[in-house]
């Protein structure tokens, strides 16, 4: 009986919390709906969108596509050593200032490129971090360290599967001399 109220008395306490969160969410878009309404906020809204369509027309008119190709894949290689931005976003300004066929060939390279980067640099540096997280990982770690001729396959696996970062993986193929 007791542990049946005691439930209940959480429930109704969880409820209630809900319901004050619930009060907050709306008094804060409430107070967003008032501030958007301003004309301060509508005319930096008004510049920002100009300054979109300025950039818009300037890569749009851009000539010089080798230096557009060189800038791109001297963005891949900063990546592989200084991971600021996402892969996927490499991929979208290479597609939004290229054409389809270009682009695709140019990431392709660009990939290719922060691969051998970060392979050449597990193989000369070690796995850096990865490597010690291997350490408190045994099984892993001597799963991939197994002499097999599995290695290809689970390298390609690897790339595959998209939890696994592009790079660190790289990094630690590069370390254990795959």
């Amino acid at each position: 009986m007791k542990n049946e109220f005691t439930k209940i008395r959480r429930r109704h306490s969880l409820i209630n919390l809900i319901g004050v969160f619930l009060l907050i969410i709306a008094g804060i878009l409430i107070a967003l709906l008032f501030f958007l309404n301003s004309p301060q906020l509508q005319d930096w809204y008004q510049i920002y969108q100009d300054r979109l369509l300025q950039l818009e027309d300037y890569v749009l008119n851009l000539s010089n596509v080798e230096l557009i190709l060189l800038a791109v894949l001297f963005l891949y290689a900063l990546k592989s050593v200084v991971p600021f931005f996402p892969i996927s976003m490499m991929c979208f300004i290479t597609g939004a200032v290229l054409p389809m066929y270009m682009s695709f060939g140019i990431n392709i390279v660009g990939l290719v490129l922060l691969i051998s980067i970060k392979y050449w640099w597990g193989r000369r540096l070690g796995g850096g971090q990865v490597q010690r997280l291997l350490k408190l990982q045994p099984d892993i770690r001597s799963f991939l360290e197994r002499e097999s001729k599995s290695k290809p396959w689970l390298l390609f696996f690897f790339r595959l599967m998209p939890s696994f970062p592009v790079s660190p993986v790289s990094q630690i193929y590069g370390a254990m001399s795959f």
